[in-house]
């Protein structure tokens, strides 16, 4: 069952930008992002604060809106991401400050469409890569293959035609961001490439075909960052996060990981001044946490509901990390009620002192703003002092 609001805002954009600048510029907005400011530069560590969202395809459901047209159409993209940071200041108002930004995205599928994967555009679901695409059959293909095309490889025709228009929208007061090419991992480019069963094959069978697929991958990252400065006159980035959900010691052992990933996430940390900052991944780390704290310039280890809590709270601790602890959508967030929230919520805070760190939860789906809002009421309550916002409780 979708939603219907009928208070959006339609129509030519102006309007929305105007309310999204205004917002970015109240005082006790900029205090937040201060106080952001201050928390990751580990100024204010008792502090733990909270972010909580949906995901375009939440938003979609939530303002009845189809994501098709919305992926088409850079008025309409526009319109449905301002509405996004409108509505999600006055459904939640969490620790998330609001900016007067937009970026130019299509879900996590800019970066393997580049390489040949198809991405798979749905009225209720956000860009999402071909499945079982096998775009490398034979190392022979490898061979053939060269840098991708920064103006016409994949979805880049796309990526350009939307900055263009979006910035003829946005005006001065609205900044629109033009994608990076470092978020995605490459493990995660190689398994759309060659397919997950032939890709843990190849580990074992030809490990030199590996290396050199996971080589060409960085590589072409490396160029489309150089032409992504180029084409903005811009600097490097100082450091990047990176998303590498592919990377999960339920599948992966962490001697192929040590092996056939860990060589190349170092390698993308050295292209950049200050290392990879940030890394995410929604599967199992804790086997391999150690070797993830290694990477230069890591500031922020993300802690998702498969990788053990209090290890990543021991190695947070131990090499000075914030810790980003996203809560398990469904045991944690749709299926329990406020009181059993507390409880989960009073055990990570009692099995973390002397940790830095953030609580995250997302949730998408029919009740998805309830639950999320149920949340945020108890983990304020369960913080007390340590909440950033302590008059919401």
């Amino acid at each position: 069952m979708a939603y219907n609001r009928g208070n959006i805002k339609t129509g030519f954009p102006s309007s929305l930008i105007d309310e999204v600048a205004k917002l970015s510029k109240k005082p006790d907005n900029i205090e937040l992002k201060n106080f952001w400011e201050r928390f990751n530069n580990f100024k204010e560590p008792d502090k733990v604060p909270l972010q909580v969202w949906m995901n375009d395809n939440g938003w979609a459901r939530y303002l009845n809106q189809d994501l098709i047209k919305i992926f088409k159409d850079p008025e309409e993209f526009l319109i449905f991401n301002l509405n996004n940071i409108l509505y999600q200041k006055r459904l939640f108002a969490d620790d998330t400050p609001v900016a007067a930004v937009v970026n130019v995205g299509f879900g996590p599928t800019i970066e393997p469409s580049l390489f040949g994967v198809k991405p798979i555009f749905r009225s209720d679901s956000t860009p999402w890569p071909g499945d079982n695409t096998q775009i490398i059959a034979s190392e022979g293909d490898l061979d053939k293959l060269e840098y991708p095309d920064f103006y016409k490889s994949g979805l880049m025709p796309e990526v350009h035609y939307f900055y263009k228009e979006l910035k003829k929208l946005a005006g001065k007061d609205l900044e629109i961001n033009f994608p990076s090419f470092s978020g995605a991992h490459p493990f995660m480019i190689a398994e759309k490439l060659r397919g997950m069963e032939n890709l843990f094959m190849d580990m074992h069978l030809n490990p030199g075909f590996v290396h050199k697929l996971m080589n060409y991958i960085v590589e072409s990252i490396e160029h489309m960052e150089k032409e992504r400065e180029n084409f903005l006159g811009v600097e490097r980035p100082g450091s990047i996060g990176i998303g590498a959900d592919a990377v999960d010691c339920n599948l992966i052992s962490p001697k192929s990981y040590l092996e056939f990933i860990h060589p190349y996430e170092l390698k993308i940390a050295k292209y950049f001044k200050n290392g990879i900052s940030y890394y995410h991944s929604c599967g199992n780390l804790t086997p391999i946490l150690g070797h993830i704290s290694n990477i230069p310039g890591m500031k922020i280890l993300h802690c998702s509901p498969w990788t053990d809590f209090e290890k990543a709270v021991d190695i947070c601790k131990l090499k000075g990390f914030i810790l980003e602890k996203r809560m398990h959508s469904v045991n944690e967030i749709m299926i329990p009620n406020q009181e059993e929230m507390e409880n989960t919520l009073k055990w990570y805070l009692d099995n973390s002192a002397g940790a830095i760190m953030y609580w995250a939860a997302s949730l998408d789906g029919d009740n998805a703003a309830d639950k999320l809002k149920m949340w945020l009421k108890a983990a304020r309550k369960v913080l007390g002092n340590k909440s950033v916002k302590i008059d919401a409780v």
